[in-house]
């Protein structure tokens, strides 16, 4: 008989569930695999996988909802974990995507991301209850942590239990900017701030000479302005996509400190859109051999199955 697996996804966006199911699919041949997840992310995605999809009577973390409200539902965390800790009880390995407070329920679930929601609700709101439980249970069970080293930010970059792989993806080939590139406006599957979507349209109306999509499907010869999660940067590299990372200084501390991590790679440049758009900065770019200053590590979602297979 199979052991049984179960993934229980952060509610807050589509790259948590994007990279859960890739992982996934290298691990149905030799666990049940359950995974627990929104129905919107399950609907996007429409994955054919031999995994059980569980959906959320509750969300967990929305982030997008916490910048228009401007607060932390803390009373709603604890309810999710409430809900779905005894539920982690019945599998013979959890794993939670970022999302620390079953911890409470069951202590030796292994946490997947490359980021802290107790970082990122602490550098927005400052004390709160989620960061206040998140910090208690991670100084007291020490949980090991599954990250992707190249875009680890905030605390987790000096915790010691951890294990880094490298993206998830299989990188193909150097790429050049060139003139001739078209421009793809990737606009963030959730409304976390308004002027993301302001400054895209923004972009979408001058006349910069190049053509202009909107489908993150069109991936030939193009370059990506984008709001910088992990999933959209793993997409990217994975097709050699030279990037535009735009952050809003009001934004979350991760997807700033994302932003800058894609100068210090070598893979585009990053833009504070509080300061409007610098076409010259953009155009002087287009010339700028790209992916060739890091080699970096590959086959990572694979590699985090093999990994849990050695458990």
């Amino acid at each position: 008989m199979k052991k049984k697996l179960a993934f229980f996804v952060c509610s807050n966006g589509l790259g948590h569930f994007s990279r859960v199911l890739k992982i996934s699919k290298y691990l149905t041949s030799v666990y049940d695999v359950d995974i627990y997840c929104e129905k919107f992310q399950h609907d996007k995605f429409k994955p054919n996988s031999n995994a059980k999809f569980i959906f959320y009577q509750l969300s967990n973390i929305k982030w997008d909802e916490a910048l228009t409200t401007n607060q932390v539902d803390s009373e709603r965390y604890h309810k999710w974990c409430a809900l779905y800790g005894p539920a982690s009880l019945k599998y013979d390995i959890v794993i939670s995507d970022n999302i620390v407070g079953l911890l409470r329920y069951r202590t030796d679930i292994i946490l997947s991301g490359s980021f802290l929601w107790k970082d990122v609700f602490y550098s927005k709101f400052k004390e709160n209850k989620i960061t206040e439980l998140d910090t208690e249970l991670i100084e007291k069970f020490n949980p090991l942590i599954l990250t992707n080293k190249y875009v680890e930010t905030g605390s987790l970059k000096m915790y010691n239990n951890k294990k880094g792989f490298g993206w998830g993806c299989d990188i193909k080939k150097n790429s050049t900017w060139d003139v001739s590139k078209k421009i793809v406006l990737a606009k963030p599957s959730l409304n976390y701030l308004d002027s993301y979507n302001n400054f895209l349209n923004k972009i979408d109306s001058l006349n910069l000479n190049f053509k202009i999509e909107t489908s993150v499907h069109k991936t030939a010869n193009c370059t990506f302005i984008i709001r910088p999660g992990v999933g959209m940067l793993t997409h990217c590299i994975e097709n050699n996509i030279p990037i535009v990372a735009l952050y809003d200084t009001n934004d979350s501390t991760e997807i700033i400190e994302l932003a800058k991590r894609v100068d210090s790679l070598g893979i585009g440049y990053s833009h504070n859109i509080n300061k409007g758009f610098d076409i010259k900065k953009f155009t002087d770019n287009t010339s700028n051999t790209i992916y060739n200053k890091v080699k970096f590590e590959k086959e990572g979602y694979k590699k985090i199955a093999e990994f849990i297979k050695q458990l």
